[in-house]
């Protein structure tokens, strides 16, 4: 090969280097594409663990990972909670984004149970708020507000129940709609971070 065709060869081959650096750039700086929007959050007054009314206006301003769980779950809950507390700590830096629990047993889980619940999974009551209320309000949110299932107790062998109800985790934005619906496995947790990062850094 002469030398002519050898500085040739070499001026292609650095020009396709720095193209291809380009189009990675710019594929880089591509904007990812927005959190869907699923529907707005329904109105509702519940009452919170120490008691306290809390409506669906406290949730504006702020960005809410919301779960369903009860006191007396023999399985999921506790697991679930566990996720939820490592998720809070894995968020401690981004104070906007807070937690909501709705009870799926309110004829039995009062303020002081879901109080009880939380402190015994380290929950930061500061930052997550567990809800219940009047069971019938409860099932209009639940199902009609947020499109979950909410079931009725099923006694066990042991002498407990469980209570069929929705396993997604729903983000919510600063506006109070509900974005997405997220799985308790490692991706979905790790999806559910990084959006829940997004919108609150979209509501500063």
């Amino acid at each position: 090969m002469s030398k002519t065709r050898l500085v040739v060869w070499g001026v292609t081959a650095v020009g396709a280097l720095v193209l291809a650096l380009v189009m990675a750039r710019m594929s880089f700086a591509r904007p990812e594409p927005p959190v869907p929007t699923l529907f707005p959050l329904a109105h509702f007054s519940l009452t919170d663990q120490d008691g306290h009314a809390f409506t669906d206006a406290r949730m504006r301003g702020d960005v809410w990972v919301t779960s369903f769980l009860f006191t007396h779950c023999p399985d999921v809950c506790p697991l679930l909670a566990t996720k939820i507390g490592n998720l809070e700590r894995r968020l401690a830096d981004a104070p906007h984004v807070r937690f909501v629990s709705f009870s799926m047993d309110p004829e039995h889980d009062d303020p002081a149970a879901l109080r009880r619940f939380a402190l015994e999974h380290h929950a930061d009551l500061s930052r997550w708020t567990l809800l219940t209320g009047d069971p019938a309000a409860m099932h209009r949110l639940v199902e009609d507000g947020l499109h979950e299932p909410m079931g009725a107790p099923e006694p066990l062998d042991d002498g407990r129940y469980d209570i069929s109800h929705g396993a997604s985790l729903l983000l919510i934005d600063a506006r109070g709609n509900v974005r997405a619906l997220y799985r308790t496995d490692v991706d979905g947790l790790r999806d559910l971070e990084h959006d829940a990062r997004r919108l609150a850094a979209e509501a500063q």
